[in-house]
């Protein structure tokens, strides 16, 4: 499974200094966003927490958290830190109405089978929710990340947009903020530049010259750390 084989290549090949460094950026940046739209508070759950960098900043925050991990390796090197995980598959997500006031989902929609299971997933977090809650959700995006987003995971079964996912939230119950969006961890004018660039590293043209030249491990570097992405938090209406 793709969920092993990414749990035992990091464990394997730990993380460079550099990449640790721009995960936490980005998980900084994420974290920011929901601040600003009031979303980070309360009793957590998280929904494919992976490394554990969110439940970290949660730790921080002295937030009460809880995570549902998939892959069983990855729950239990979280579970040495300290933290609630259940290892389940989603959906359904296995709690009571009403038991959180905020659900995280960080690069996890995109590897839904199909938008009935997107759908789903959403709706199950609308009602572990308790009214006034939200869920804060980051995906890549799939119109500016061009082919690049089938490309690199296989995995990658649901293409999201901001738009596709504004109307997959509304049609649970969730009324939807704006999209913030993201390249790599930078988001508002500090992104344009890499966006930019973007055009022609996200293009085929790119992959041909990486192809012909033998550098697509260098291409693979760049989309990791300046993927294009979108955050959006929706509220469960009081």
């Amino acid at each position: 499974m793709f969920f092993n084989h990414l749990a035992q290549r990091t464990a394997r090949e730990g993380d460079t200094s550099l990449g640790q460094w721009n995960s936490r950026r980005f998980y900084d940046a994420v974290r920011e966003i929901a601040v600003e739209r009031g979303a980070f508070r309360g009793r957590v759950l998280e929904i494919g927490p992976g490394e554990g960098v969110f439940a970290q900043q949660c730790a921080a925050a002295e937030l009460p958290y809880v995570a549902i991990e998939r892959n069983e390796s990855l729950a239990d090197r979280l579970r040495d830190d300290g933290f609630d995980v259940h290892v389940e598959r989603v959906p359904p997500v296995p709690f009571d109405e009403g038991s959180f006031d905020l659900v995280a989902m960080m690069a996890l929609l995109e590897h839904m089978p199909t938008f009935e299971d997107a759908l789903e997933l959403l709706a199950e977090c609308h009602r572990v929710l308790r009214p006034g809650g939200a869920v804060l959700i980051q995906v890549p995006d799939a119109i500016r990340g061009g082919i690049d987003f089938p490309h690199w995971d296989y995995s990658h079964s649901f293409p999201p947009t901001a738009y596709r996912l504004r109307q997959l939230l509304r049609d649970v119950g969730f009324r939807v903020d704006r999209a913030t969006h993201l390249t790599g961890s930078f988001r508002g004018p500090l992104r344009m530049p890499l966006d930019l660039i973007g055009f022609v590293v996200h293009s085929r043209f790119s992959y041909w010259v990486a192809d012909t030249l033998g550098l697509e491990r260098w291409l693979l570097r760049y989309h990791k750390t300046f993927e294009p992405s979108f955050v959006l938090v929706g509220h469960r209406p009081e």
